[in-house]
């Protein structure tokens, strides 16, 4: 009996392997690409690390890798990302740039893969610049000097340089604790949904003060109100807007507190909310936080917590605007001042600047926030202190 009828010709056998080989790469293949995020870090240098360096993230399996030293730039501790035209921008944490008693702001072309190439830098107009934030426009920086206890409004021009600042406000007064608010510390500058205001919080003054943004112009003019006011010693840190745009939470370095507002766009105005610990019941030890986010899903925010070395996960209702801390995450943190959110909110990564390392945890539920849960850490990063993803849509 012939068995050559029950077999396709040798031809067709070789099409349909192709065609299989074709489809199974059109099928993985870009799925990979998708999954794969270029991670930026900013860092302080001075010990092992010498600028901002990138990594490549695995979505699907929560992973990190290929380490690569991106750009040499001097302690490059805060960083802002603009996908569209394709640059990085950072604050040089110093207090001596040109001799004069300012840090710096830098800016980076980011090429199609994903290396730095300087632009230029520009004075930040006071000591210790510490946080910067890109106008919704792009056409404007914001930063805020620890040292100097001011904020800076910079131009960004059509080349990506950085021109000398179009504002500049210096802070005054002192705090309570007379060790750490003896002066003006302004510690972030976040720009409203709108665009059209500024909060700076100062954690010298317990305040968080406001600024009317003219967005033509890139100025600050003082807002009515002018400021919110904190419990005294609360030292305020860093901000986040709620994914609706109508709540701001603070972070409270000094007391370990996250406090919410009521966020009023059209009148500009802000309303006291509730306030609650970052911490479990109970601890005694000395800590701080420092970093704080709003889950895109609007029902969780994060906050660092440095000493206890966790993530606070605290629950928001946006309905009866409250919010109650579920609990604390603590696999293999080491002094986090900083961590983000991968685009996806299915990934927390926190960068642990005592240990130079990276914890990568996974949110647990993504409409009703149920935690975190330890993925993996990355190890030998170099004072990581600003982690920042490229944006999905501009790569």
């Amino acid at each position: 009996m012939g068995g050559s009828g029950n077999h396709p010709p040798e031809g067709t056998c070789t099409m349909r392997k192709i065609f299989m080989a074709l489809l199974a790469y059109s099928i993985f293949f870009p799925k990979l690409q998708a999954e794969e995020d270029t991670l930026y870090i900013g860092t302080y240098t001075g010990g092992k690390s010498q600028g901002i360096y990138r990594m490549a993230f695995d979505a699907e399996k929560g992973t990190l890798e290929g380490l690569a030293l991106a750009a040499k730039t001097n302690s490059p501790s805060f960083l802002a990302l603009d996908g569209e035209s394709r640059r990085l921008y950072c604050v040089n944490e110093i207090s001596n740039y040109q001799k004069k008693s300012a840090g710096s702001l830098g800016s980076f072309s980011v090429g199609k893969d994903f290396s730095l190439t300087a632009i230029g830098e520009t004075s930040s107009m006071g000591a210790g610049p510490c946080h910067l934030s890109l106008h919704p426009n792009k056409h404007f920086l914001f930063a805020a000097n620890y040292g100097g206890g001011s904020v800076c409004s910079i131009p960004i021009e059509a080349s990506g340089r950085l021109g000398n600042a179009a504002s500049f406000v210096q802070h005054k007064g002192t705090g309570p604790n007379k060790g750490r608010q003896e002066a003006p510390h302004a510690h972030s500058a976040v720009v409203s949904p709108d665009g059209n205001y500024l909060a700076v919080a100062d954690l010298g003054l317990d305040k968080v003060l406001l600024y009317k943004v003219d967005q033509e112009k890139g100025t600050l003019a003082a807002n009515q109100p002018p400021f919110l006011e904190l419990s005294p010693g609360a030292g305020p840190r860093h901000m986040a807007f709620h994914p609706s745009g109508k709540f701001l939470f603070v972070v409270n370095e000094m007391d370990s507190t996250v406090t919410c507002f009521n966020w009023n766009p059209k009148q500009a105005d802000f309303t006291k909310g509730q306030s609650v610990s970052t911490l479990p019941k109970g601890f005694k030890g000395n800590t701080s936080t420092a970093e704080i986010i709003a889950h895109p899903n609007g029902q969780a925010i994060y906050a660092s917590n440095r000493g206890h070395n966790s993530i606070a996960v605290i629950s928001f209702d946006a309905l009866k605007g409250s919010m109650a801390l579920i609990g604390n995450a603590g696999d293999k943190v080491n002094t986090p001042r900083n961590f983000t959110l991968h685009p996806d909110g299915k990934w927390l990564l926190v960068g642990n600047q005592g240990s130079d390392s990276i914890s990568v945890f996974r949110v647990m539920g993504n409409d009703a926030l149920g935690g975190l849960a330890f993925n993996g850490l990355v190890e030998n990063v170099p004072s990581p202190v600003c982690l920042r993803f490229w944006p999905r849509t501009n790569r």
